[in-house]
C-alpha cells in the first residue's frame, strides 16, 4: 500500500476557493489520481463541516437488514444460514432482548 503523504487540510481547500485546478492542486499534494483527489476533497469537507457525513447504506458481514413480510415473517438471510448450518425446519425460540429480540435454535 502506498504511503500516505500529510495534506495541509486548509490550504487545500483555499486552492479550491482560489480556483486552482485539480491537476495543480494534485500536483502541489502529490495527489496521483482523480478518484484519489476526489477522496481527499470529500474527506476533508466532511472534517471541516462543509458537507454532511453519508450514513454509511451496505451492512457489515456480520448484520443484514431484514423485512417483515405480509404475514409477519422474517427471511433468514443465506449467509446467515450457511454460517450457523441452519437447516429447512428448523425450529428457532424467539424473545424480548434488551436492544431488540433474540432469537435462539432449537434443540
Amino acid at each position: 500500500m502506498a504511503k500516505k503523504t500529510k495534506i495541509d487540510n486548509k490550504r487545500f481547500m483555499e486552492m479550491i476557493k482560489e480556483g486552482f485546478s485539480k491537476k495543480g492542486i494534485m500536483k502541489t499534494f502529490g495527489i496521483k489520481t482523480y478518484p484519489q483527489f476526489d477522496s481527499k476533497y470529500n474527506k476533508i469537507a466532511i472534517e471541516m463541516g462543509l458537507i454532511p457525513a453519508l450514513k454509511r447504506t451496505k451492512p457489515k458481514k456480520d448484520e443484514s437488514v431484514v423485512k417483515i413480510g405480509k404475514r409477519g415473517s422474517i427471511t433468514i438471510p443465506k449467509n446467515f444460514v450457511d454460517e450457523f448450518g441452519f437447516k429447512e425446519n428448523d425450529e428457532f425460540d424467539i424473545k424480548m432482548a434488551k436492544n431488540g429480540i433474540s432469537l435462539k435454535l432449537r434443540m
